[in-house]
This record gives C-alpha cells, structure tokens and sequence, in this order.
C-alpha cells in the first residue's frame, strides 16, 4: 500500500470502508503471524512479472505484468489527491496522466527508490469509471508505450474467491513493517489464507486476544498480516500463480502493518475493466487452466451485482477513466502508507516516495 507518500497519488488516506454493510453475518477471522512482506522474505525469479511502478520517477507502488504492455495496479496508486471536501474517506481524486507513471523491472531497489531508466512508460490508465472510491474498486491498468521483450507475464483469475481458500502469496517491494526502512529487493509472503470474502461485517483477532471489528466491502477480501507500505498494487497469487486482486490498504490501528488485515481489491468484482483494458492493448490475459478450489460459503458475485450491496457505492460502468492527455495535473497526494486497519482503512501507496515523509503514515504499502 502506499508508504509515505511523497509522490502523490498513491498514498490515499482511505480512512474508512467501513461504509455500513448491508445485513452481513458477523464472522470471526485470526492469523499466525510469520515473516514474509511484513518481515521480510526474498522474492524470487519466478515472481518476475512483478515490477516497481515510479511516479514523475520515484518508486511510489508495485505493479504486476499480466501482458507485455499491461501492468497491473492498485487504483489508488494512480490517483491524485482527494478534494478536501470529501465527506467519504474511501474517496480518490483524479486519475493522474498516465506519462507520470513508469515500470522498473528486477527485484533489486536502487538509487533510494530513484527509477533512472524506466524499462516503459504510461500511455493510458484503466479503472472503473463512475464514483472514485477505493473499497470495493481499488483496481487499476496502466497500458504501456511498449511491449517489454521477453518480460515476464503472469496469470490473473477472474472467479470468486472463497473465505478460507489457502497458498496465497503477496508480492511487494513494500518495508517491512518492523522497521520504516527502505526495501534493498523485492519480498513475498507465503501461506497466507483468505480470512473475509466482501460484503461482510466481521472480527480479527489479534495475537494478543484482542478483537478488532472491521467491515469488507463487495469486490473486496482480507488476509491476515501480510502487507505494508509500498506493497500497494502488488499481488496475490493463488497456488496456481494466479494473481487474485491487489494489495488496497490497512487499518489504521497504531499506525502498524503488524497483526493486523490486509485488505485487497479483488479481480473477479473488477473482471469487466480488466478485460476491457486487455482488449484496448490488444492483448489475450492468461487467465490459466486450474479450477479455483470448490467453496460454497460465499456468493459467486462479480462486478455486475457486487456493488449493488454496498450503500455507498454505485455501480461504475467499467470503462477506461483517462488517457494521459486528459488527467489532471499530479498533486501530490497525502497517504498514509500504510494497510486496512479497523475502521477507518488506510492505503499503502507511495512507499518509496517519500520514505522522508512517511512518518507516521501507516503501515504497508500496499501497492
């Protein structure tokens, strides 16, 4: 999620998506805590397509390549501020043009998070048009003005996900939660379950026995402790190395990514805006040949009715939002950096930007 937020767009303060939940059940969920993002676990080649997104040239979230000119983001971690006016904390500003945007690949971080030489740049942004809120649609692509030889591309998985599905791993060049330090290289996170499937109002409980309430809006899930600033973006595969949604945020509970949810936007409520910005690439995603594991505790609801259950959100009709010659100029933007925490949810974007900055900013980035 976003980090400190130098940079802008990425480190939205997603205080609440909380938004009352219509009817759900209240679930208990908890975790065993391990080192991984939060902590610190090297990514390896196999987790390539996973790339540092700069803004205006500083490392500020991770992306994935799910083609050679399609990178895959959090929609936070293309925004520009929200207007000082918004009443509702899961509200983003403008998109930002998409030349402000670039991909670096490897998992070594260099120069301070400093992209020198971007392996491509931004040439159009996709998101969901309609509302600009981060809960439930925090999904964002970003085309690029090349095809970046032979990259390596991951697969995507566009059906629901169901609440205690397990061998999820994050991916993210986020800190690590113990320290405000700068990642040297890319980290994962291994053996993370899905622990709420949106809508629901439920419960984490954390290691020292206390409960903390939160609410999951449709289209989106939580892990436990798994991401933090900077991870914003980045994402999480399933067993099959499928990629299942991005990392969105945290909650903003001692301004920690440390035993507490992590919140993603997940695919399969934003399959219609992904699949639109493949066409308008002009490429085929590999969406891979494994079945998803049966589950049946969750409605199978994707983007058409998943918004329909939330009370603040619209139904965005899923289009691409801008181009780069129509998005507002980038204002920097003020984040938290940090994950979902109960209440009010917070973003990990702008990691790497603004390390100086981050303070207290918040926990993972989540990009």
């Amino acid at each position: 999620m976003v980090r400190r937020l130098l940079s802008g767009a990425a480190l939205l303060v997603c205080v609440a998506c909380n938004a009352a939940l219509p009817d759900s059940p209240v679930e208990e969920t908890s975790h065993a805590s391990t080192d991984a993002i939060v902590g610190g676990s090297l990514s390896g080649a196999e987790h390539d397509a996973v790339v540092q997104l700069a803004r205006d040239g500083q490392l500020s979230c991770t992306g994935t390549l799910i083609a050679p000119n399609l990178l895959l983001t959090a929609r936070h971690c293309v925004a520009g501020q929200a207007p000082q006016n918004a009443t509702d904390e899961c509200v983003l500003g403008a998109t930002l043009p998409a030349s402000s945007f670039s991909v670096k690949l490897g998992a070594a971080v260099q120069n301070d998070g400093e992209i020198m030489t971007p392996d491509a740049r931004g040439l159009r942004v996709f998101t969901a048009t309609g509302s600009p809120t981060i809960c439930g649609f925090d999904v964002a692509l970003i085309q690029l003005d090349r095809k970046i030889p032979n990259a390596k591309i991951a697969k995507v998985r566009l059906t629901p996900l169901t609440k205690g599905e397990k061998g999820f791993t994050a991916v993210g060049y986020g800190v690590n939660g113990r320290t405000d330090a700068l990642p040297s290289a890319r980290l994962q996170r291994t053996n993370l379950v899905i622990e709420a499937v949106g809508p629901v109002n439920t419960t984490f409980t954390r290691r020292t026995g206390e409960r903390v309430a939160y609410d999951v809006p449709a289209n989106d899930f939580t892990t436990g402790e798994s991401t933090c600033n900077g991870d914003s973006g980045g994402p999480l595969f399933d067993a099959s190395m499928r990629i299942v949604g991005v990392t969105s945020r945290g909650l903003p509970v001692e301004n920690s990514c440390l035993d507490l949810p992590a919140f993603y936007g997940g695919l399969a409520g934003n399959a219609d805006i992904v699949r639109r910005a493949a066409t308008a690439a002009g490429v085929e995603l590999d969406e891979g040949t494994t079945e998803p594991e049966s589950a049946t505790e969750e409605p199978d609801d994707d983007t058409e009715t998943a918004p329909k259950k939330t009370s603040k959100k619209k139904k965005p009709a899923e289009d691409e939002d801008e181009d780069e010659d129509s998005d507002t100029t980038a204002l920097p933007t003020q984040t938290y950096g940090c994950t979902v925490a109960h209440g009010p949810a917070t973003s990990h974007a702008g990691v790497v930007l603004g390390l100086a900055l981050l303070v207290a900013a918040t926990r993972r980035r989540r990009r």
